[in-house]
Protein backbone atom coordinates (compact mmCIF):
# COMPACT_ATOMS: atom_id res chain seq x y z
CA UNK A 1 0.00 0.00 0.00
CA UNK A 2 2.75 2.53 0.33
CA UNK A 3 3.82 2.80 -3.27
CA UNK A 4 -0.21 4.00 -3.31
CA UNK A 5 -0.16 2.47 -7.46
CA UNK A 6 -0.87 -1.34 -6.29
CA UNK A 7 -3.85 -0.37 -4.35
CA UNK A 8 -5.54 2.52 -6.83
CA UNK A 9 -8.24 -0.04 -7.69
CA UNK A 10 -8.65 -1.02 -4.85
CA UNK A 11 -9.43 2.38 -3.61
CA UNK A 12 -11.89 2.74 -6.34
CA UNK A 13 -13.63 -0.20 -5.43
CA UNK A 14 -14.36 1.49 -2.10
CA UNK A 15 -15.27 4.50 -3.38
CA UNK A 16 -17.70 3.08 -5.79
CA UNK A 17 -19.55 1.38 -2.54
CA UNK A 18 -22.92 2.76 -1.61
CA UNK A 19 -21.72 3.64 1.09
CA UNK A 20 -19.01 6.36 -0.10
CA UNK A 21 -21.37 7.00 -2.99
CA UNK A 22 -20.89 10.91 -2.23
CA UNK A 23 -17.03 10.42 -2.16
CA UNK A 24 -15.70 13.88 -3.72
CA UNK A 25 -11.90 13.49 -2.70
CA UNK A 26 -9.25 11.19 -2.07
CA UNK A 27 -6.85 12.05 0.21
CA UNK A 28 -3.57 10.52 1.13
CA UNK A 29 -0.86 11.44 3.54
CA UNK A 30 1.57 9.71 6.05
CA UNK A 31 1.36 8.56 9.28
CA UNK A 32 3.85 11.31 10.27
CA UNK A 33 1.14 14.32 8.87
CA UNK A 34 -0.88 16.70 10.89
CA UNK A 35 -4.11 16.79 9.47
CA UNK A 36 -6.75 19.70 10.35
CA UNK A 37 -9.97 17.77 8.61
CA UNK A 38 -12.56 21.07 9.33
CA UNK A 39 -9.77 23.77 7.30
CA UNK A 40 -9.31 21.01 4.89
CA UNK A 41 -13.04 20.67 4.15
CA UNK A 42 -12.89 24.25 4.18
CA UNK A 43 -10.10 24.93 1.41
CA UNK A 44 -11.64 22.08 -0.71
CA UNK A 45 -15.08 23.08 -0.68
CA UNK A 46 -13.05 25.97 -2.82
CA UNK A 47 -11.75 23.52 -5.57
CA UNK A 48 -13.94 21.74 -8.28
CA UNK A 49 -14.37 18.15 -7.25
CA UNK A 50 -15.97 17.69 -11.05
CA UNK A 51 -12.56 18.51 -12.52
CA UNK A 52 -9.48 16.14 -12.46
CA UNK A 53 -7.48 17.43 -9.68
CA UNK A 54 -4.40 16.67 -8.27
CA UNK A 55 -3.50 19.08 -5.11
CA UNK A 56 -0.26 19.20 -2.70
CA UNK A 57 3.54 20.48 -1.59
CA UNK A 58 5.85 20.37 -4.73
CA UNK A 59 8.97 19.14 -4.47
CA UNK A 60 11.58 18.81 -7.15
CA UNK A 61 15.05 17.30 -7.98
CA UNK A 62 18.05 19.42 -7.70
CA UNK A 63 19.71 17.33 -9.91
CA UNK A 64 18.97 14.23 -12.20
CA UNK A 65 19.05 11.24 -9.96
CA UNK A 66 19.35 7.56 -10.00
CA UNK A 67 16.57 6.99 -7.49
CA UNK A 68 14.09 8.53 -10.07
CA UNK A 69 16.12 6.46 -12.96
CA UNK A 70 17.71 10.10 -13.82
CA UNK A 71 14.54 11.46 -15.48
CA UNK A 72 14.30 15.02 -16.94
CA UNK A 73 17.79 15.06 -16.56
CA UNK A 74 17.51 17.89 -19.17
CA UNK A 75 15.90 20.15 -16.72
CA UNK A 76 15.40 17.93 -13.30
CA UNK A 77 13.35 20.78 -11.36
CA UNK A 78 10.75 21.20 -14.20
CA UNK A 79 8.76 18.04 -12.76
CA UNK A 80 7.02 18.70 -9.96
CA UNK A 81 5.84 15.77 -7.60
CA UNK A 82 4.29 15.81 -4.26
CA UNK A 83 5.69 15.53 -0.18
CA UNK A 84 3.66 12.85 0.84
CA UNK A 85 4.44 13.98 4.24
CA UNK A 86 2.34 17.12 3.89
CA UNK A 87 -0.74 15.06 1.96
CA UNK A 88 -2.18 15.46 -1.49
CA UNK A 89 -5.61 15.62 -2.86
CA UNK A 90 -7.23 13.79 -5.78
CA UNK A 91 -10.29 14.48 -7.33
CA UNK A 92 -12.86 11.32 -8.08
CA UNK A 93 -12.93 11.76 -11.48
CA UNK A 94 -8.62 11.60 -11.61
CA UNK A 95 -8.52 8.47 -9.52
CA UNK A 96 -11.16 6.88 -12.29
CA UNK A 97 -8.53 8.25 -14.86
CA UNK A 98 -5.43 6.25 -13.52
CA UNK A 99 -7.38 3.24 -12.77
CA UNK A 100 -8.07 3.06 -16.43
CA UNK A 101 -4.57 4.05 -17.18
CA UNK A 102 -3.56 1.24 -15.16
CA UNK A 103 -5.84 -1.34 -16.49
CA UNK A 104 -5.16 -0.18 -20.47
CA UNK A 105 -4.02 -3.06 -22.88
CA UNK A 106 0.47 -2.66 -22.80
CA UNK A 107 0.57 -0.13 -20.23
CA UNK A 108 4.06 -0.61 -18.78
CA UNK A 109 5.01 0.35 -15.22
CA UNK A 110 8.36 0.00 -13.42
CA UNK A 111 8.79 -3.04 -11.81
CA UNK A 112 10.85 -1.64 -8.94
CA UNK A 113 9.47 1.31 -7.00
CA UNK A 114 11.70 3.20 -5.05
CA UNK A 115 9.66 6.74 -4.23
CA UNK A 116 6.13 6.27 -4.05
CA UNK A 117 5.59 10.10 -4.72
CA UNK A 118 7.61 10.53 -7.73
CA UNK A 119 6.21 7.09 -9.52
CA UNK A 120 2.32 8.65 -8.88
CA UNK A 121 2.96 12.25 -9.92
CA UNK A 122 4.85 10.18 -13.15
CA UNK A 123 1.29 7.78 -12.81
CA UNK A 124 -0.37 11.15 -13.00
CA UNK A 125 1.39 13.03 -15.66
CA UNK A 126 1.25 9.87 -17.97
CA UNK A 127 4.02 10.92 -20.30
CA UNK A 128 2.54 14.38 -20.97
CA UNK A 129 -0.90 13.54 -21.60
CA UNK A 130 -2.47 13.17 -18.25
CA UNK A 131 -2.21 15.62 -15.37
CA UNK A 132 0.84 17.63 -13.30
CA UNK A 133 0.60 18.34 -9.69
CA UNK A 134 -1.27 21.92 -9.06
CA UNK A 135 0.79 23.28 -6.25
CA UNK A 136 -1.50 23.99 -3.17
CA UNK A 137 -1.13 27.04 -0.42
CA UNK A 138 -2.87 24.40 2.32
CA UNK A 139 -0.73 21.42 2.19
CA UNK A 140 2.74 22.43 3.56
CA UNK A 141 6.29 21.18 4.62
CA UNK A 142 6.03 23.22 7.80
CA UNK A 143 3.51 24.55 9.83
CA UNK A 144 1.86 27.58 9.46
CA UNK A 145 -1.72 29.15 9.83
CA UNK A 146 -3.63 28.40 6.60
CA UNK A 147 -2.01 24.68 6.71
CA UNK A 148 -4.89 22.04 6.55
CA UNK A 149 -1.99 19.32 6.21
CA UNK A 150 1.78 19.81 7.23
CA UNK A 151 4.43 17.18 7.60
CA UNK A 152 5.55 17.16 11.18
CA UNK A 153 9.14 16.56 13.14
CA UNK A 154 10.82 17.48 9.73
CA UNK A 155 13.26 20.04 8.67
CA UNK A 156 16.78 20.62 6.72
CA UNK A 157 19.79 19.63 7.45
CA UNK A 158 21.94 21.80 9.74
CA UNK A 159 23.78 24.39 7.77
CA UNK A 160 27.17 23.75 9.67
CA UNK A 161 30.57 23.11 8.61
CA UNK A 162 32.73 20.88 9.32
CA UNK A 163 36.78 20.29 9.00
CA UNK A 164 37.31 16.86 8.25
CA UNK A 165 40.58 15.56 8.99
CA UNK A 166 43.05 14.54 5.86
CA UNK A 167 43.30 10.76 4.98
CA UNK A 168 47.01 10.79 6.44
CA UNK A 169 45.15 11.87 9.91
CA UNK A 170 45.40 9.70 13.50
CA UNK A 171 42.61 7.49 12.67
CA UNK A 172 42.59 6.56 16.40
CA UNK A 173 38.62 5.38 17.51
CA UNK A 174 36.94 8.00 19.09
CA UNK A 175 34.70 5.76 20.57
CA UNK A 176 30.79 6.41 22.05
CA UNK A 177 29.29 4.15 24.97
CA UNK A 178 29.11 0.49 23.48
CA UNK A 179 26.36 -0.58 21.66
CA UNK A 180 24.90 -3.77 20.63
CA UNK A 181 25.42 -3.19 17.27
CA UNK A 182 28.34 -5.04 14.73
CA UNK A 183 28.93 -3.16 11.75
CA UNK A 184 29.47 -5.60 8.73
CA UNK A 185 31.45 -3.91 5.86
CA UNK A 186 31.68 -5.22 2.60
CA UNK A 187 34.72 -4.04 0.28
CA UNK A 188 36.87 -5.40 -1.74
CA UNK A 189 41.03 -4.94 -2.82
CA UNK A 190 40.23 -2.33 -5.26
CA UNK A 191 38.72 0.17 -3.09
CA UNK A 192 41.34 -0.29 0.14
CA UNK A 193 43.10 2.90 -0.90
CA UNK A 194 39.70 4.38 -1.98
CA UNK A 195 36.76 3.65 -0.06
CA UNK A 196 38.16 2.05 2.99
CA UNK A 197 40.08 5.30 4.32
CA UNK A 198 37.16 7.67 4.20
CA UNK A 199 35.02 5.27 6.01
CA UNK A 200 37.70 5.03 9.05
CA UNK A 201 38.67 8.59 9.07
CA UNK A 202 34.66 9.57 9.70
CA UNK A 203 32.12 7.21 10.93
CA UNK A 204 34.01 4.30 11.68
CA UNK A 205 35.75 6.29 14.38
CA UNK A 206 32.95 5.73 16.82
CA UNK A 207 31.95 2.02 16.91
CA UNK A 208 33.60 -0.71 18.83
CA UNK A 209 32.45 -3.60 16.87
CA UNK A 210 33.67 -3.46 13.02
CA UNK A 211 34.39 -5.13 10.78
CA UNK A 212 35.38 -5.08 7.05
CA UNK A 213 35.08 -8.46 4.73
CA UNK A 214 37.23 -7.96 1.60
CA UNK A 215 38.83 -10.37 -1.28
CA UNK A 216 41.73 -10.17 0.49
CA UNK A 217 42.91 -9.85 3.85
CA UNK A 218 45.18 -7.07 4.24
CA UNK A 219 46.37 -6.34 8.19
CA UNK A 220 47.08 -2.77 7.68
CA UNK A 221 43.27 -1.97 7.57
CA UNK A 222 42.63 -4.75 8.87
CA UNK A 223 40.02 -6.63 6.33
CA UNK A 224 38.59 -10.46 6.83
CA UNK A 225 39.26 -12.37 4.07
CA UNK A 226 36.17 -14.15 2.37
CA UNK A 227 36.46 -16.95 0.00
CA UNK A 228 34.29 -15.21 -2.66
CA UNK A 229 35.84 -13.45 -5.73
CA UNK A 230 35.03 -10.03 -5.86
CA UNK A 231 31.96 -9.21 -8.43
CA UNK A 232 31.16 -6.20 -10.12
CA UNK A 233 27.01 -6.26 -9.12
CA UNK A 234 24.77 -8.01 -6.71
CA UNK A 235 27.41 -9.90 -3.98
CA UNK A 236 25.23 -12.25 -2.82
CA UNK A 237 27.10 -15.13 -2.22
CA UNK A 238 29.63 -12.84 -0.64
CA UNK A 239 27.30 -11.42 1.37
CA UNK A 240 25.72 -14.46 2.78
CA UNK A 241 29.55 -15.31 3.80
CA UNK A 242 30.24 -12.35 5.42
CA UNK A 243 26.83 -13.66 7.49
CA UNK A 244 28.24 -17.02 7.96
CA UNK A 245 32.03 -15.55 9.15
CA UNK A 246 29.70 -13.38 11.75
CA UNK A 247 27.93 -16.41 13.57
CA UNK A 248 30.58 -18.61 13.51
CA UNK A 249 32.76 -15.16 15.51
CA UNK A 250 29.71 -14.92 17.70
CA UNK A 251 30.11 -18.91 18.09
CA UNK A 252 33.65 -18.73 19.27
CA UNK A 253 33.69 -15.36 20.96
CA UNK A 254 31.14 -16.18 23.78
CA UNK A 255 32.02 -12.38 25.20
CA UNK A 256 31.09 -10.75 21.64
CA UNK A 257 28.03 -12.71 21.51
CA UNK A 258 26.10 -11.85 24.72
CA UNK A 259 26.90 -7.70 24.08
CA UNK A 260 25.55 -8.16 20.35
CA UNK A 261 22.20 -7.63 19.32
CA UNK A 262 22.33 -6.22 15.90
CA UNK A 263 24.12 -6.99 12.78
CA UNK A 264 24.46 -3.54 10.19
CA UNK A 265 25.04 -4.62 7.17
CA UNK A 266 27.23 -1.89 4.82
CA UNK A 267 29.02 -0.68 1.87
CA UNK A 268 32.18 0.73 2.02
CA UNK A 269 31.09 4.04 0.85
CA UNK A 270 28.16 4.12 3.14
CA UNK A 271 28.28 6.91 5.04
CA UNK A 272 26.40 6.85 8.61
CA UNK A 273 25.78 8.31 11.81
CA UNK A 274 26.47 5.43 14.78
CA UNK A 275 24.95 7.58 17.17
CA UNK A 276 21.50 7.83 15.34
CA UNK A 277 21.45 4.34 14.60
CA UNK A 278 21.88 3.31 18.18
CA UNK A 279 18.83 5.96 19.40
CA UNK A 280 16.97 4.20 16.61
CA UNK A 281 17.34 1.06 17.50
CA UNK A 282 16.42 1.47 20.85
CA UNK A 283 12.72 1.75 19.87
CA UNK A 284 12.99 -2.40 18.92
CA UNK A 285 12.75 -4.94 20.98
CA UNK A 286 16.26 -7.32 19.52
CA UNK A 287 14.30 -10.60 20.97
CA UNK A 288 12.00 -10.32 18.02
CA UNK A 289 12.73 -10.89 14.50
CA UNK A 290 13.70 -7.40 12.84
CA UNK A 291 14.86 -6.71 9.78
CA UNK A 292 14.84 -2.60 8.94
CA UNK A 293 16.53 -0.58 6.49
CA UNK A 294 14.75 1.82 3.45
CA UNK A 295 12.19 0.15 1.95
CA UNK A 296 12.27 -0.46 -2.09
CA UNK A 297 9.39 -2.83 -3.67
CA UNK A 298 9.90 -5.14 -6.71
CA UNK A 299 7.31 -6.14 -8.79
CA UNK A 300 4.17 -4.75 -7.13
CA UNK A 301 1.67 -4.94 -9.53
CA UNK A 302 2.01 -8.54 -10.05
CA UNK A 303 -1.15 -10.06 -10.07
CA UNK A 304 -0.13 -13.43 -9.03
CA UNK A 305 0.94 -11.63 -5.44
CA UNK A 306 4.50 -12.76 -5.89
CA UNK A 307 6.01 -9.19 -5.22
CA UNK A 308 7.50 -7.97 -2.41
CA UNK A 309 9.35 -5.20 -0.33
CA UNK A 310 13.12 -5.19 0.58
CA UNK A 311 15.55 -2.87 2.14
CA UNK A 312 17.64 -1.47 0.07
CA UNK A 313 21.60 -2.34 0.74
CA UNK A 314 23.49 1.11 0.78
CA UNK A 315 21.67 3.08 2.69
CA UNK A 316 22.62 -0.20 5.22
CA UNK A 317 20.52 -3.39 6.09
CA UNK A 318 19.92 -3.92 9.57
CA UNK A 319 18.70 -7.57 11.13
CA UNK A 320 18.67 -8.60 14.94
CA UNK A 321 20.67 -11.33 15.80
CA UNK A 322 18.12 -13.90 16.57
CA UNK A 323 16.86 -14.53 13.12
CA UNK A 324 20.52 -14.96 11.66
CA UNK A 325 20.43 -18.66 12.04
CA UNK A 326 17.23 -19.46 10.78
CA UNK A 327 18.02 -16.85 7.54
CA UNK A 328 21.75 -18.40 7.20
CA UNK A 329 19.81 -22.08 6.99
CA UNK A 330 17.40 -21.24 4.65
CA UNK A 331 18.80 -18.53 2.52
CA UNK A 332 21.25 -19.74 -0.69
CA UNK A 333 22.22 -17.40 -3.58
CA UNK A 334 21.05 -18.16 -7.72
CA UNK A 335 24.40 -16.72 -8.17
CA UNK A 336 27.38 -15.29 -6.73
CA UNK A 337 26.04 -12.03 -8.36
CA UNK A 338 22.27 -12.08 -7.84
CA UNK A 339 21.08 -9.23 -5.79
CA UNK A 340 22.22 -9.44 -2.12
CA UNK A 341 19.71 -7.20 -0.53
CA UNK A 342 16.61 -8.83 -2.70
CA UNK A 343 17.95 -12.59 -1.79
CA UNK A 344 17.84 -11.58 1.71
CA UNK A 345 14.04 -9.91 1.41
CA UNK A 346 13.40 -13.24 -0.33
CA UNK A 347 14.47 -15.47 2.36
CA UNK A 348 13.29 -13.14 5.14
CA UNK A 349 9.79 -13.08 3.52
CA UNK A 350 9.94 -17.03 3.53
CA UNK A 351 10.57 -16.73 7.25
CA UNK A 352 7.42 -14.79 7.71
CA UNK A 353 9.49 -11.51 8.05
CA UNK A 354 8.78 -8.62 6.64
CA UNK A 355 11.30 -5.26 6.49
CA UNK A 356 10.63 -2.26 8.89
CA UNK A 357 11.19 1.12 6.46
CA UNK A 358 12.70 3.96 8.19
CA UNK A 359 13.00 7.09 5.92
CA UNK A 360 16.07 7.85 8.26
CA UNK A 361 17.80 5.31 5.87
CA UNK A 362 19.11 6.41 2.47
CA UNK A 363 20.39 4.42 -0.69
CA UNK A 364 21.50 7.93 -2.45
CA UNK A 365 23.58 11.24 -1.57
CA UNK A 366 21.76 14.04 0.49
CA UNK A 367 22.11 16.36 -2.86
CA UNK A 368 19.22 13.27 -4.26
CA UNK A 369 16.60 14.32 -1.98
CA UNK A 370 14.77 17.32 -1.75
CA UNK A 371 15.75 19.66 1.33
CA UNK A 372 12.49 19.54 2.82
CA UNK A 373 12.06 15.62 2.86
CA UNK A 374 16.06 15.46 4.69
CA UNK A 375 15.49 14.82 8.44
CA UNK A 376 18.46 15.97 10.95
CA UNK A 377 18.47 12.35 12.61
CA UNK A 378 18.91 10.30 9.08
CA UNK A 379 21.03 7.59 9.80
CA UNK A 380 22.88 6.84 6.41
CA UNK A 381 23.27 7.88 2.98
CA UNK A 382 25.52 6.40 0.22
CA UNK A 383 28.02 7.08 -2.33
CA UNK A 384 30.85 9.38 -2.41
CA UNK A 385 30.67 10.30 -5.97
CA UNK A 386 30.47 14.26 -6.16
CA UNK A 387 30.06 14.72 -2.75
CA UNK A 388 32.49 15.45 0.17
CA UNK A 389 31.79 12.46 2.21
CA UNK A 390 33.96 13.53 5.29
CA UNK A 391 31.29 16.84 5.03
CA UNK A 392 28.67 14.38 4.98
CA UNK A 393 29.34 12.33 8.05
CA UNK A 394 30.47 15.27 10.27
CA UNK A 395 27.21 16.81 9.34
CA UNK A 396 25.58 13.51 10.57
CA UNK A 397 27.51 13.50 14.01
CA UNK A 398 26.76 16.93 15.22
Amino acid sequence: SWAITPILKHIRASILKASHAGTRWLIICEEDSHVNVSLLAHHLGKEDYRQELFLGYPLHDREATIIHHFAFFKNPSSFLYPYLRAGIALTVPLVDRLVQVLSSAGQTLTEFFIDAAHEFALLAWNRGTGNRLTPTAYFCAHPAERCAVYAKQVSSLPEETCNHPPVAANRERTEMPSAPILFAVKTCEKFHAERVPVLLHTWARYVQHLRLYSDIGDASIPTIATTIPNTSIGHCAKTLEILHLVQEEMFRNRALADVISWIMLVDDDTILSPSALTRFLSAFDPSQDVYIGERYGYHLLAEDGQGYNYVTGGGGIVISVRILGALLRSCECPSASSPDDMIIAACLYRLGVRPIHSPLFHQARPSDYPPETLDPASISFHKHWQIDPYQVSCLRET
